[in-house]
């Protein structure tokens, strides 16, 4: 067989996703797939189908898989098998984090706030603790003195996740 491309190309991790169009050509009913990448167990691909020589579907459980680029795997039950080298992606998980620099030391105390999420976010909602917020990836914001719970919360158009407060 021959593998020539996969739709979707790239899933978060943990999730289930479901491959519509493996394309390529010589498949045969019975082909079984995978993400293969050295160093780590494969994803074999269940509810696989083969409605032609085309085309395989089924889908991969990403629960538990390691974040990075992976190959495609087919093969046929005459053991012949085709690759698509780095075809599949998987996307870690989306994961608020930052962290804060002072940047004076003497009132008014000023703070520049560095996003270090993971996951790939589009949008950010920041909450100074004060009622000022801000929505830049990585804000300067300006204290008086005194005690404040900083919360951040990111969006990659798709889940948010939250940190502080």
């Amino acid at each position: 067989p021959s593998v020539l491309a996969i739709t979707p190309a790239s899933s978060k991790k943990g999730s289930v996703v479901q491959i519509t169009n493996l394309a390529g050509s010589n498949f045969i009913s019975g082909a079984r797939v995978n993400l293969t990448r050295t160093g780590y167990a494969n994803v074999t691909a269940t509810n696989v189908q083969v409605p032609t020589s085309s085309q395989i579907t089924g889908s991969f459980n990403l629960v538990g898989v390691t974040p990075g680029i992976w190959n495609v795997l087919v093969i046929n039950p005459d053991g012949k098998t085709g690759s698509l080298t780095n075809g599949f992606t998987v996307l870690p998980n989306l994961t608020a984090s930052f962290y804060g620099v002072p940047g004076t030391t003497v009132s008014p105390y000023t703070v520049k706030f560095y996003d270090a999420s993971e996951g790939d976010p589009i949008s950010w909602s920041w909450n100074f603790g004060d009622g000022i917020t801000n929505t830049t990836r990585n804000p300067s914001h300006t204290y008086s003195p005194g005690t404040y719970s900083v919360s951040l919360t990111v969006s990659d158009g798709v889940s948010s996740s939250s940190i502080g407060g």
